[in-house]
């Protein structure tokens, strides 16, 4: 029988790499899923899903490893999960989207045999302001009201329809509407949009 998640949760912010790889076993599947369904195309034709997935379970994991996450169960560990990966497409969407991007010099990334040009370079600049970004967009959904995060998880996370919403929330179709849009409107303040 696998090993209970909160036992691997709590191995692995310790650094028990055995913990961390029996984590990512049990998610990533499910993760490489949800990151495929739910990346924006630009997204999609410029980075592979399984690195997109990779990236959000060691970017959790190093969150627990430091102490800015708190385990306290599966469901909160796999919402935390789907956050990341929520924040991760929104930043990887900006990114490629960049006005600035010049697409002549993009090569695609390698058919799964392998076959193919090597994907697109990343520069250390590339890396800094990424992990920029990143950071301010983090930043700025933390600085939400708990409503606030719980309606953009439920729509951006959970991929929620309005109808879904209420019922989830207890309230109207409008007011989930409603509650979105101002969920929205003070990301925007902050100077990020997801």
């Amino acid at each position: 029988m696998r090993e209970a998640v909160d036992e691997l949760v709590s191995k692995a912010s310790r650094g028990d790499a055995a913990a961390v790889e029996s984590l990512l076993a049990r998610y990533l599947p499910d993760l490489v899923v949800y990151v495929d369904r739910h990346a924006a195309r630009l997204v999609r034709e410029r980075e592979s899903k399984q690195d997109l997935a990779q990236s959000v379970c060691r970017e959790v994991l190093e969150k627990l490893r430091d102490g800015r996450l708190a385990f306290r169960g599966e469901p909160e560990f796999r919402q935390w999960l789907y956050r990341a990966a929520v924040l991760k497409l929104a930043d990887r969407a900006r990114f490629w989207g960049a006005e600035r991007r010049d697409a002549g010099r993009e090569q695609p990334l390698p058919s799964a045999s392998g076959a193919g040009a090597p994907g697109p370079a990343t520069t250390p600049s590339q890396i800094a302001i990424h992990h920029e970004e990143l950071a301010r967009f983090e930043a700025a959904v933390a600085s939400l009201p708990e409503r606030s995060r719980e309606v953009l998880a439920l729509r951006l996370v959970e991929g929620l329809s309005h109808r879904e919403m209420a019922e989830r929330l207890g309230t109207s179709e409008a007011n989930s509407r409603m509650l979105l849009s101002r969920a929205l409107a003070q990301l925007a303040q902050r100077g990020v949009h997801p």
